[in-house]
């Protein structure tokens, strides 16, 4: 069985991407080479802020409703 990460990466202009990944370095340098999708193409990644390991489903959702209050809905893409 994979053990999933919640990994909380920061964009260009104040925008953040969270994503449910197995390998968040792995998945954080696909963003960097242009691989990971439309939104790390329009703001370039800056950072990893950080990877949780998440087992339950309630345990992504209180993580997306945090980052979600944290960043605002207006500043935060979600790939889960």
């Amino acid at each position: 069985m994979n053990q999933y990460y919640i990994a909380l990466y920061a964009l260009e202009h104040n925008k953040y991407l969270c994503e449910k990944t197995t390998n968040t370095t792995e998945s954080y340098q696909c963003h960097v080479n242009g691989f990971g999708g439309l939104i790390t193409q329009i703001h370039t990644p800056c950072g990893i802020i950080n990877s949780i390991s998440v087992n339950t489903q309630q345990e992504i959702d209180e993580l997306v409703k945090l980052y979600t209050n944290t960043y605002g809905t207006e500043n935060i893409w979600f790939n889960i």
